[in-house]
């Protein structure tokens, strides 16, 4: 058996363009099983290895990941690549394209007890998780996915975690300051494990009443809870957890020197000053794991370095033998606005509005290393949406209309959405995720019998599509994800979907008339009026913000070729 190529899969923030990210992940799965189906048959393919190590994700990405590492063990998809997916929808399509909808959200079922936990109505979640965070049935064990699968979603806690942050003074002095970015760290097994650190959960695949199922979905929802828009929601952790929790820190100097510049080591949280043990268990309340890393390549980065007890992956092609595929609905094009006005984003209502600009494009730093972006590396790929069929200024995707939520308007945009996912991943898989034949993993799987056939057959011979070959002095670029049977056949570019004048006209009313339901609880302590005056004067101001918004909605919808 060949040594295998390790992957990580990371899945940054997306709102409602997790469709985009669906899609890509199930025809990722569904390459794989058709490749080991090819191999199992003895058909002429390279016979190299994959083996996905850990997926990783924020916010909308986190419930993506979390939806694709229980995929990873459903059966196989009876109608792979040119399938009819309403035939038999994944697990990722369902969740993603079906059962996600704007009615839902906005109904107003939630506000029956006259408390408001967010803007959007989040119950509909609660059964999604339900129904699509379960144990699969039955059970596919694959030969491309580790023994020791990982699952890490980020979380925003609003809690916060105390640490000393500088101790001065022969301790006559000592600094505080609580920690926001959390995360969660699961193993799925097929069995009973122990979790030990850095673990914070194991769910047993086999046992549908294994109580990390409630934990996963948990997670799963909590990394998902845009601020404001969806509710927050409470997780129990544990003392133990943060005293064991791992960090990455710069070396000695003088170990430096030698190469080893970080190392890995445990600091405790301050839980309270003078110092005492915390409860064994307490509860946090998190939102959007987006907020304080969106992007979380670092954390998966770094476990597929510890594998092979490397302090980075080998980003020579040459030698590569691990890389994180990070999937990237919004990747992000923002430029310096020369004409920027300073002095009208200088007040209260002009700053506000940026500020969640601000965080979310700040988190999507976290841990990279810039001069790695900037060049060409064979430890990190990324897929984007991209369709050659949108004029110039046109986005690819759909679900980016209003904020990102527009995909919830529309299953049509979920749809398009989707496919364009499928669409991007194959040609990722056949242009760009690739590796020199001479590559040691690369060179195992081609028989010398087979070389010269199987050099012919897969190499990459798009030379518009080609990766800088940065001089390497390679025969063939050769695909680390071969395309077989009918996967190897170009998919359709799906057509944007336009939604009609009446269906955005019916989808405002269920959002203002949500509004105005909202504003009524919020406006009642706080005005000494009669129910039925209160209700009028939140008619009115919702009244008001339509009319001067109507226009602008309709505007971004055209613009992301939805209306």
């Amino acid at each position: 058996m060949p040594n295998p190529y390790r992957l990580a899969i990371n899945m940054a923030g997306a709102v409602s363009a997790g469709a985009y990210t669906a899609g890509v992940l199930d025809f990722l799965i569904e390459a794989l099983d058709c490749w080991e189906s090819a191999k199992a048959a003895g058909e002429p393919v390279p016979r190299h290895s994959v083996s996905i190590e850990i997926l990783s994700g924020a916010s909308a990405g986190a419930m993506c990941s979390a939806l694709g590492a229980v995929s990873l063990f459903d059966p196989p998809n009876p109608c792979p690549g040119l399938g009819n997916p309403w035939r038999n929808p994944t697990r990722m399509y369902r969740s993603w394209v079906n059962e996600i909808d704007i009615g839902d959200l906005i109904a107003t079922d939630d506000l029956v007890d006259n408390t408001i936990s967010s803007l959007l109505n989040s119950n509909t979640l609660d059964r999604i998780a339900d129904t699509t965070l379960t144990a699969p049935t039955p059970l596919t064990e694959r030969p491309y996915v580790s023994p020791t699968l990982n699952l890490l979603m980020t979380l925003t806690n609003l809690r916060g975690v105390p640490y000393s942050v500088d101790f001065a003074d022969l301790g006559s002095f000592e600094e505080h300051s609580n920690y926001f970015a959390d995360q969660m760290q699961f193993r799925l097994a097929t069995g009973t494990v122990t979790a030990a650190p850095p673990l914070d959960c194991v769910v047993d695949l086999t046992n549908s009443s294994d109580p990390g199922w409630t934990v996963l979905r948990n997670t799963a929802k909590a990394s998902g809870a845009v601020p404001a828009m969806l509710r927050p929601r409470i997780l129990q952790r544990t003392a133990a957890a943060y005293e064991n929790r791992q960090w990455t820190v710069s070396a000695d100097p003088d170990t430096c020197s030698t190469g080893a510049c970080e190392e890995t080591t445990t600091i405790p949280p301050a839980w309270q000053l003078p110092p005492a043990p915390p409860p064994v268990t307490f509860d946090n309340v998190y939102v959007d794991g987006g907020i304080t890393n969106n992007n979380p390549f670092e954390c998966a980065r770094r476990y597929l370095a510890a594998i092979s007890g490397a302090q980075h992956n080998e980003r020579d092609p040459l030698k590569a033998a691990a890389s994180v595929l990070t999937i990237a609905p919004f990747p992000g094009n923002d430029t310096f606005n020369l004409s920027w006005d300073a002095s009208a984003h200088a007040t209260l209502f002009g700053s506000l509005p940026m500020l969640l600009d601000v965080l979310l494009g700040q988190s999507r730093f976290l841990g990279e290393s810039l001069s790695l972006l900037r060049s060409s590396s064979a430890s990190r790929y990324v897929v984007a949406p991209s369709d050659p069929s949108a004029a110039s200024g046109k986005p690819a995707l759909q679900g980016g209309a209003l904020g990102a939520f527009g995909g919830f308007f529309s299953k049509g945009f979920r749809d398009h959405d989707y496919h364009l996912g499928r669409y991007n991943c194959q040609r990722f898989l056949q242009h760009w995720f690739v590796l020199p034949c001479e590559n040691p993993l690369i060179a195992e799987g081609l028989p010398l019998a087979q070389r010269s056939q199987l050099l012919d057959a897969f190499r990459v011979v798009d030379a518009s599509s080609d990766p800088p070959r940065q001089g390497l002095p390679t025969q063939a670029w050769m695909p680390l994800i071969p395309l077989c049977g009918r996967l190897s056949q170009a998919l359709p570019l799906p057509p944007p979907q336009a939604m009609k004048q009446n269906d955005l006209d019916m989808v405002l009313d269920g959002v203002f008339n949500r509004l105005t339901e909202v504003l009524k609880i919020i406006l009642r302590p706080h005005l000494p009026l009669s129910a039925l005056t209160t209700g009028v004067v939140a008619k009115a101001v919702v009244k008001s913000m339509r009319s001067s918004n109507v226009a602008a909605i309709e505007a971004n919808l055209r613009d992301s070729r939805c209306l």
